[in-house]
């Protein structure tokens, strides 16, 4: 709604007492506006499976332990939902992990790119599929990246403690380690099952 144009010369304006202008309304007719709702969509990328007769063992002592793996997203954003982990056995009922993502270099991790910590305190459930809430963390990414779970030493009571992945041979797939926090990474040659469910 407004109002149509109109022009009056000054001198009719200067030569009248009643200064009041008035206005016709004008309706304007918008165009149709067709908005479309779409269900966002869930995908998984990474080890989905894990074999019976491979395992990947993890020894959290004084330092920190980091396992990281590709993700190639075929749409792009994608928010991190959840990370889903098999766990085989462990030695303590609980742990703390750091989620870092990594930028990809050569075909390693390199620059951290998230930037904020993400610190995660669950407890461990044997022999299934631990899943880890990240959607509240807004971790969402525009490219592909390495996501690596980062294992930190129980300060406190300064005990070492095991955790033991499934794992699977995957034709092209890669998992990565290291040891400590400045330390190199390693290629491992299997996949630990490790898998992340991301929104697009």
């Amino acid at each position: 709604m407004g109002f149509e144009q109109r022009q009056i010369p000054i001198i009719e304006m200067l030569d009248s007492t009643n200064r009041d202008i008035g206005l016709k309304r004008k309706v304007a007719i918008l165009e149709e506006i067709k908005i479309y709702a779409r269900e966002p969509k869930i995908k998984k990328y990474g080890t989905r499976g894990h074999s019976p007769l491979l395992s990947a063992p993890a020894y959290i002592d004084k330092d920190i332990y980091e396992i990281a793996f590709f993700v190639k997203p075929s749409k792009t954003p994608v928010q991190i939902k959840n990370l889903n982990m098999y766990i085989l056995y462990s030695s303590v009922d609980s742990c703390i992990f750091r989620i870092n993502i990594y930028d990809n270099s050569e075909g390693y991790p390199n620059e951290k790119i998230n930037t904020k910590d993400v610190i995660i305190k669950t407890s461990i459930i044997q022999g299934k599929w631990n899943v880890v809430d990240l959607a509240r963390h807004n971790l969402v990414f525009n490219s592909d990246f390495y996501v690596s779970v980062e294992f930190i030493p129980d300060f406190k009571t300064e005990e070492a403690f095991q955790i033991t992945y499934g794992a699977k041979l995957i034709k092209g797939g890669k998992t990565y380690f290291r040891e400590s926090s400045i330390g190199g990474w390693t290629s491992f040659f299997a996949n630990v099952s490790f898998n992340i469910e991301v929104i697009y």
